[in-house]
């Protein structure tokens, strides 16, 4: 498990902070209609968080088991349009950062 989290942390870092900005974006802006948009950040975007939700789910962050992709992705979109301060801190961070907040997992006793 180790192995695939660094892994996906590798691969998440080499497209540069500003992929999942951009793939946020272009989320907002198909949900608005418009027909121009990133269509590679939309991909990238909806990929990294299916990506994180798939390989720590359960070990970061405990999704109840009807979340959605799509209900994921508007958490993910919410944290990156209210905090601009934090796009330098990477993909990862920026989509991990807001599931965890939203479904933590609960402490064993």
């Amino acid at each position: 498990m180790k192995k695939i989290l660094i892994g996906l942390m590798i691969t998440i870092s080499l497209y540069g902070e500003n992929f999942i900005v951009d793939g946020s974006k272009a989320w907002e802006q198909y949900d608005n209609g418009e027909k121009n948009l990133n269509d590679t950040a939309f991909g990238y975007y909806l990929g990294t968080i299916n990506g994180i939700r798939t390989s720590v789910n359960g070990i970061l962050f405990c999704l109840p088991k009807d979340a959605t992709n799509n209900q994921l992705g508007a958490i993910v979109r919410k944290y990156i349009k209210n905090n601009p301060e934090k796009w330098n801190e990477g993909d990862w961070s920026l989509v991990f950062t807001p599931l965890k907040e939203a479904f933590p997992c609960e402490k064993k006793k």
